[in-house]
């Protein structure tokens, strides 16, 4: 279920969602009149798109394979160019060539209205490449991300390799496929990272 505040009329509502899927991000579309829920199966990556005039939700199966571009639990953006999130491909070996394809994150955009279209993929970085003695562990479990306005910086939270719980916050950015380590605590664990705008 979707649980609704309204600020402005100070209202509550509560939206049933009958789909078989495992919510892992949200997102208003940029008019405000669109929440896309987007959720995945052991085979499948979903849609729910709900109309908040109608409350009235649709779900769809997104045209993108859950084992080439897997979503990852964290904030996607929607913004006039389309919704932009992050998805997770495992190390796989090309049946052709027998070449090792790397781990990889990749940040792909769809257009929710149109979800045959599939996802496009935007930039994409590697875990493997991140610096120092903290290099990343990907775990879906405990992993989790966020993405700056500009959508040219993803911030990721993600399992310290070598530790049972222990995360570290890592920094990559559009145009670098490195992966930099951002911040490093013992007592980080579970985080949802959100980038903050000062004055």
């Amino acid at each position: 279920a979707v649980f609704l505040y309204d600020r402005g009329n100070h209202r509550t509502d509560t939206l049933f969602i009958y789909d078989p899927s495992l919510k892992i991000g949200m997102a208003f579309s940029p008019d405000g009149n669109f929440l896309v829920l987007i959720g995945i199966t052991g085979l499948s990556i979903y849609e729910t798109l709900i109309d908040l005039r109608t409350k009235r939700p649709v779900t769809n199966v997104i045209s993108a394979s859950r084992y080439l571009a897997r979503p990852i639990l964290g904030w996607p953006r929607w913004t006039e160019e389309g919704l932009f999130l992050l998805t997770h491909r495992a190390a796989i070996t090309d049946a052709r060539t027998g070449e090792t394809l790397p781990d990889t994150l990749a940040l792909v955009r769809f257009n929710p209205h149109y979800p045959e279209g599939g996802f496009e993929k935007i930039y994409r970085f590697l875990p493997e490449t991140a610096p120092n003695a903290y290099p990343i562990h990907f775990n879906f479990w405990w992993s989790t991300y966020y993405l700056s306005p500009d959508i040219n910086t993803v911030v990721l939270s993600a399992e310290v390799e070598g530790t049972a719980f222990n995360e570290a916050l890592y920094l990559a950015r559009r145009g670098d496929e490195r992966v930099s380590l951002f911040y490093n605590d013992s007592t980080l664990n579970e985080s949802f990272p959100i980038i903050v705008r000062q004055k």
